[in-house]
């Protein structure tokens, strides 16, 4: 019995040893070999985003028509209240009031 578990013991490790030994070794390319990749020209990667906005964009009010809400907010905006708005469809078809602070 204890040369059977021995014998099984030492087919394992050697079958180990075997396929770690067995695989072909695998070496980095030189470094001639790498290809380096250039950025292209700062100019053309640069993309037109909109800046963000460090205020904050909260809805204020609501109206029944898109004329209503324009008019509430460029009157707050000749004013100086505020620096922008938007005047969006709401899911019950009345027109809500966003200004930016």
């Amino acid at each position: 019995m204890r040369k059977l578990i021995s014998a099984g013991i030492t087919a394992f490790a050697l079958g180990g040893a075997l396929l770690a030994g067995g695989s072909p070794a695998t070496a980095a390319p030189a470094a001639s070999a790498v290809q380096q990749v250039v950025p292209p020209a700062a100019s053309a990667v640069q993309k037109i985003v909109p800046q963000t906005q460090v205020g904050q964009h909260e809805y204020y009010d609501w109206y029944w028509s898109r004329s209503a809400c324009n008019e509430a907010g460029a009157k707050m905006l000749v004013r100086g209240i505020i620096y922008g708005y938007s005047c969006d469809l709401s899911p019950y078809l009345t027109w809500y009031l966003y200004v930016d602070y």
